[in-house]
């Protein structure tokens, strides 16, 4: 759907600079960026990186049409990662040390990313014309994860559209025949607020420690409401370290839920089936970034996580106690054998169940 200029100016920050693309693209790529909620007048404030929703917009200003690689979320942005990136920086020009990432899927990361391209949604650019692309950073693989301080920030979105598909095996016709080169917008600025609520990490298990991450609506929920399960992983140890997990959530991750009395209403793994696409994370020193389960529900028809689910929940107290599957280190095979997985654990959360009127 397009937006008037109009509207666009009273829900969103706007900033656009004309790039001269890459030798191997085509010219005349121009892109804004929007950040939905922002004020036009004032810095956009968020609590963290991943509640912003970003609208790029292009604009072809050459005599041609383009073809566009642009992804969305009925394929859970996937190839996203290889589109594009975001640049981030403090305010005042200082480098911000955040995590190095790189998506692929659960057959490896070190891939040329191929699969991640197939059947990537396409969108014709007419001469003069222009598109708008919605993107929340929550469903932005690798970026998602991304924890920054509070404070602010200059941000630009950057597009080079799908890497070179020479020899890969298996190729998309449209990641083939996509525009590829450099387009970037100017800064737009951005403040961190943080979180209200003290964050409770558990122990450190092999230089990691874990916690919940609150919601920001609190501990109390009105029954089948869904309920975000994202936690923050924190490097205590003064060197990198490398950590992989699949993007939303592992199949290997352990849950149990019980009421006040100690009553078990699930305990298992909340598994997801089929092919997965991982993230594997390089947190410097003393870093920290987000990760992500399935949401859980408590209904009147029983609770559920994930694709699993138990019997019927009802109003009241209950405790979650979930163990983070991930990588850590090394995910290669060595002599044919697969690394082990570590459980994180993370501090046990208790919640308040409402019923509804």
């Amino acid at each position: 759907m397009q937006l008037s200029m109009k509207c666009l100016a009273q829900i969103c920050i706007a900033a656009a600079a004309l790039v001269a693309p890459a030798a191997s693209g085509p010219a005349g790529l121009e892109v804004e960026l929007w950040l939905r909620g922002g004020d036009p007048k004032s810095v956009t404030r968020l609590g963290a990186l991943s509640d912003a929703v970003l609208m790029p917009r292009f604009k072809n200003h050459s005599s041609a049409p383009l073809t566009l690689a642009v992804d969305d979320a009925l394929c859970r942005f996937m190839a996203l990662p290889l589109l594009a990136t975001l640049g981030v920086k403090r305010e005042d020009g200082a480098p911000v040390a955040l995590p190095a990432f790189r998506v692929g899927t659960n057959f490896g990361v070190s891939g040329s990313g191929g699969e991640l391209l197939f059947q990537v949604p396409m969108r014709w650019l007419p001469a003069e014309g222009s598109f708008d692309w919605t993107i929340p950073v929550v469903e932005w693989p690798g970026w998602q994860s991304m924890e920054l301080a509070p404070g602010r920030y200059r941000m630009r979105f950057v597009y080079h559209g799908p890497p070179d598909q020479t020899g890969v095996q298996y190729a998309d016709p449209g990641a083939i025949a996509a525009w590829r080169g450099s387009a970037a917008s100017a800064e737009c600025t951005i403040e961190i607020t943080g979180s209200e609520t003290a964050l409770t990490f558990g122990a450190v298990q092999s230089g990691l420690r874990v916690a919940a991450r609150p919601d920001p609506r609190g501990d109390r929920f009105l029954q089948d409401d869904p309920i975000a399960m994202q936690f923050v992983v924190e490097n205590v140890t003064d060197a990198p370290i490398d950590l992989t997990r699949e993007v939303g959530g592992s199949e290997e991750d352990e849950i149990a839920i019980v009421d006040v009395g100690g009553r078990e209403i699930l305990d298992c793994a909340t598994m997801h089936s089929g092919w997965s696409p991982v993230v594997k994370l390089t947190l410097p020193a003393h870093a920290r970034v987000r990760l992500f389960a399935g949401a859980a529900r408590f209904g009147i028809e029983g609770v559920s996580i994930g694709n699993r689910s138990g019997p019927a929940a009802p109003a009241g107290r209950y405790r979650i106690r979930h163990r983070l599957s991930v990588t850590i280190g090394n995910t290669e095979p060595v002599n044919h054998v697969v690394p082990s997985r570590s459980q994180l654990a993370v501090p046990e959360r208790e919640l308040e169940i409402l019923a509804r009127r």
